[in-house]
């Protein structure tokens, strides 16, 4: 399994909501790994790479983020969880230490949960 260094998963079913975070990304100099709007989509590039970092929707096309979120929290990937959702709170404790920003979001906001997980994941490989 490939595991991409300075990646970030994106997955979000909302394609205005995608395209912002795309462009956030981006403009962070990281690799950006989708947008995927679905569970399957998102579980599929999951068979052959792991992310540095994830920024997941809660709601998708095809049910709740929870496979993919499980799956990532398996390989240590820390999550942000960037949601309308009202189980916000149920996130943070079913994923400790994971970051839940609700939308509407400042892109600052977002900027600074980026790096506060990127500094995760750099601590998780030393």
């Amino acid at each position: 399994m490939k595991v991409l260094k300075s990646s970030v998963l994106i997955v979000e079913d909302e394609p205005l909501i995608a395209w912002m975070l795309e462009d956030l990304v981006g403009s962070l100099g990281l690799d950006i790994a989708g947008p995927f709007s679905s569970i399957a989509q998102a579980s599929s590039f999951l068979r052959d790479a792991t992310p540095e970092i994830a920024l997941l929707d809660f709601n998708l096309t095809d049910g709740e983020i929870f496979p993919v979120a499980d799956q990532l929290r398996r390989r240590n990937v820390p999550l942000i969880f960037h949601t309308a959702n009202v189980k916000s709170g149920a996130l943070a404790t079913r994923y400790h230490g994971a970051q839940v920003i609700a939308k509407p979001s400042d892109p600052m906001h977002l900027q600074q949960a980026i790096g506060a997980a990127r500094h995760s994941s750099e601590m998780m490989s030393l």
